[in-house]
């Protein structure tokens, strides 16, 4: 499902003209992009945003890697507040995502020094009135990507830490960092807790949804602050073509409750069986996110069940959802 409403106004965020934002189509899986006149590569540089959330509470380190990668932004055991949390996800994303564009453009670079493509050149409106190839930037529009994975265990681990360290206090920073250094070994009560008793983004919860936005937010500012080497904007996106999987493969225990090596959440879709209110709820708590700043594009996934439509009546709740 596409809208207007929200496609046109986010393509003109990312450069396009009222015009072309009009004329848009779908490239590959869901990403909406100006038709015939845009060099885009919306796909294939991308992170999971649970790595922010790891790094930002282990000092800049992946648990399963060993070795730092971030900024040194102090553990989770040693937060004063809540807020120190938030702030120290904050600059694990814009991090992340400045080195990621940075490897973009590296990437870009050797196409336009080594790889021409003439022909498709040919079918972009401007490359033959600037001369440039494609890989130069010779399209009218020339935008780069980055897509994010992962936002509801993001948005869940960070809303767990408020409710139930600072808010309900059942837990302290310290026990549950010791928690998910050991995978929740012998917790599972307090597990249990964290995945039942506190509310999950995808059931039309305010707070819960909230959380969300705020984690889409700070990731697509982060994008839209960077530049493409082809004098074009990076646009952000929310789409897992099944590496959420992978992702979760490399990443320890958050704090939703989820164990190490399990998947994370796909695209912007809700956790893993988090979703408990039904599909209205999902679509009400992915409609809380600023859609107007995700210009490429993002997958909410649902999967109902076949006999929903067997009667004439469910088919008529189909429908209206």
């Amino acid at each position: 499902v596409f809208n207007d409403e929200i496609i046109i106004p986010a393509l003109m965020k990312a450069g396009n003209s009222l015009e072309d934002a009009r004329n848009y189509s779908i490239i590959g899986c869901v990403e909406p992009t100006s038709s015939g006149n845009t060099f885009g590569c919306t796909s294939g540089n991308d992170i999971s945003l649970v790595c922010f959330l790891e790094m930002g509470q282990n000092n800049g380190k992946l648990r399963m890697m060993g070795k730092r990668t971030g900024i040194q932004t102090g553990k989770l055991e040693d937060f004063k507040s809540f807020e120190q949390i938030l702030e120290a996800y904050k600059i694990q994303t814009k991090n992340a995502v400045e080195y990621i564009a940075k490897c973009v453009n590296l990437k870009d670079k050797v196409y336009m020094t080594s790889f021409h493509n003439p022909f498709v050149s040919l079918t972009l409106e401007g490359c033959l009135e600037s001369a440039m190839d494609m890989t130069e930037g010779g399209a009218k529009y020339n935008h780069a990507s980055i897509s994010g994975r992962g936002l509801s265990t993001t948005a869940d681990s960070l809303l767990a830490i408020k409710k139930a360290v600072f808010e309900e206090k059942f837990i302290t920073l310290k026990e549950l960092s010791k928690m998910l250094k050991s995978n929740f070994r012998g917790k599972e009560v307090i597990r249990q807790k964290l995945i039942n008793k506190i509310s999950k983004y995808g059931n039309d919860d305010e707070e819960a949804d909230n959380m969300a936005r705020w984690v889409a937010e700070i990731f697509c500012d982060a994008v839209y602050e960077q530049k493409s080497i082809r004098q074009g904007a990076f646009r952000p996106g929310f789409f897992s073509y099944g590496m959420h999987v992978v992702d979760g493969s490399f990443l320890g225990a958050t704090p939703n409750g989820r164990k190490a090596g399990w998947p994370v959440s796909n695209s912007m879709s809700p956790g893993n069986g988090c979703e408990r209110e039904g599909p209205t709820a999902v679509i009400k708590s992915n409609a809380r996110i600023n859609h107007e700043l995700i210009s490429n594009g993002s997958s909410l996934n649902l999967k109902l069940n076949p006999a929903l439509l067997k009667t004439e009546e469910n088919k008529k709740k189909f429908i209206s959802l």
